[in-house]
């Protein structure tokens, strides 16, 4: 089992760089609605911010704006969709590479999902005094079809409001689990599966974490269709941020590994934190 431990320094499954810093503008806050088939919302704000001392010449602010998307299909018809194209704006800020990229992303009938959304921003202007203000208006525009093969296009516009900030705890606990079959430069996955086929190379489970700046011990097992336990493996990482991702691989045995349903169970510090299933199919 291979586990590698990295920082969120990127927007998951964006790549989203962002500099300068923003306030809410006057465009009001828009956190749920509906398009197409697909019904919104967005809950779980959060941030985190680290100002710098400044000196005549140089220093700068930056953190981190968090959130959780979740989309509910809604007329009972299953959903892929094929492309993705992200759009960032707030006051002062610079999206450097915006996103627009094809995705496999797939829902099914009445199916509710949460995707982990998230940014860094930075602000070295001279003008960035209310660090508590970031607040950008994000757009999402998804493309694909149904499963009759009707075009479908969903874009979800959000007014974001200002995030709380990220309470310290001493209680862990996994923010997002996603299934994919490889990750991006930046470590962040390339799809995020409800299925996989026998005849893919790797399985990664990537995990998205609030966590205090402690030591901690990363457990996780594998389980294929039969119930056989197919690898554990063990790690220790100190994270140096509140939002922190891990992932772990596993690369698939096609003579002996059975097809079905695969459970992954993540444990953190002797605790089980999240037992979670991903249907792999013959090849």
């Amino acid at each position: 089992m291979k586990h590698f431990i990295v920082p969120l320094v990127m927007a998951a499954l964006l790549g989203v760089l962002l500099v300068g810093c923003a306030s809410t503008g006057g465009l009001g806050v828009h956190t749920e609605g509906v398009s197409g088939p697909i019904a919104w919302h967005v809950t779980d704000l959060r941030s985190e911010s680290s100002p710098v001392t400044r000196s005549a010449t140089s220093g700068d602010s930056r953190g981190i704006y968090a959130l959780t998307l979740v989309l509910k299909e809604t007329q009972g018809v299953p959903l892929t969709f094929t492309y993705r194209k992200d759009t960032i704006y707030a006051s002062h800020i610079t999206v450097f590479r915006p996103v627009d990229q094809a995705i496999n992303f797939k829902l099914r009938a009445h199916e509710e999902r949460y995707i982990p959304l998230t940014f860094p921003w930075s602000c070295s202007t001279g003008n960035c005094f209310q660090l508590e203000n970031v607040a950008p208006r994000w757009t999402i525009n998804f493309t694909g079809t149904d499963d009759k093969g009707n075009p479908v296009q969903v874009v979800i516009n959000m007014n974001l409001p200002p995030a709380p900030p990220v309470a310290q705890t001493d209680s862990p606990k996994p923010y997002a689990v996603t299934f994919t079959t490889g990750l991006t430069q930046d470590r962040k996955p390339v799809n995020d599966l409800t299925e996989i086929s026998m005849n893919e190379k790797s399985i990664y489970i990537f995990v998205q974490w609030h966590l205090p700046p402690t030591e901690h011990n990363l457990t996780s097992k594998i389980f294929d269709g039969s119930g056989r336990l197919l690898r554990e493996g063990h790690s220790k990482f100190t994270p140096n941020q509140t939002l922190w991702d891990t992932w772990t691989s596993y690369n698939i045995n096609k003579q002996t590994d059975q097809p079905g349903q695969w459970k992954f169970e993540i444990y953190l510090d002797g605790q089980k934190m999240t037992e979670q299933y991903l249907t792999v199919l013959p090849q």
